[in-house]
């Protein structure tokens, strides 16, 4: 994210925040340990269903959570 604040090329969206779903600490751990054969508690489903399309992001949310989390300075 770093590299997208100080680009040129963002400047019209440097301010842009879209206020999304707030994970807990437990429905963050669900993502990063769930594997494609199991099924999302009911919470965890409605959450990520109030950003699109679930299929859309079963597999994007937990590969884009783990790569943040290896990236926190």
């Amino acid at each position: 994210m770093k590299c997208q604040d100080c680009c040129p090329a963002n400047v019209q969206n440097r301010d842009n925040f879209v206020n999304g779903a707030v994970f807990t600490e437990d429905e963050s751990m669900e993502l990063l340990n769930n594997t494609d054969d199991e099924k999302y508690s009911k919470t965890l489903k409605e959450k990520i269903e109030t950003i699109g399309d679930l299929s859309t992001w079963v597999k994007v949310l937990p590969r884009n959570l783990s790569a943040l989390l290896r990236n926190i300075d």
